[in-house]
């Protein structure tokens, strides 16, 4: 893993079947945002997709590689000074060898972050 617990850390999973709340606490000291952006932090693209995709490995048990991001959008910036605890909302399903996922990341007041794609 290479952002769990250096630049975010899961404090609490509530799931239900396929369905997942998790609450995730961001590191608004990690050296990512002296870069991005220097005086005005926020949390890289990059870094939301790679959540989610070490948060659905920790979930499934196994190791997954993103085969195709059919819906992609980046609504709201997060600001690491402000926005430190986020709500990831996540759902998998398997299809065959693959698994179907839907995820979202907010911050207390919005929808930063929407995802749907497939791992396999």
């Amino acid at each position: 893993m290479i952002l769990l617990d250096q630049l975010f850390t899961i404090c609490k999973i509530e799931s239900a079947e396929a369905s997942f709340d998790l609450t995730i606490e961001l590191n608004p000291s990690h050296q990512i945002f002296e870069g991005h952006f220097p005086g005005f932090p926020i949390l890289p693209g990059v870094c939301m997709m790679q959540m989610v995709k070490e948060i659905t490995e920790k979930l499934q048990g196994k190791k997954l590689q993103l085969v195709n991001a059919s819906y992609l959008k980046f609504l709201q910036p997060i600001n690491p000074n402000e926005d430190t605890i986020l709500i990831m909302t996540l759902f998998c399903s398997a299809i065959e060898r693959n698994i179907n996922v839907i995820a979202s990341l907010s911050n207390t007041r919005f929808v930063c972050f929407k995802f749907k794609g497939l791992f396999t």
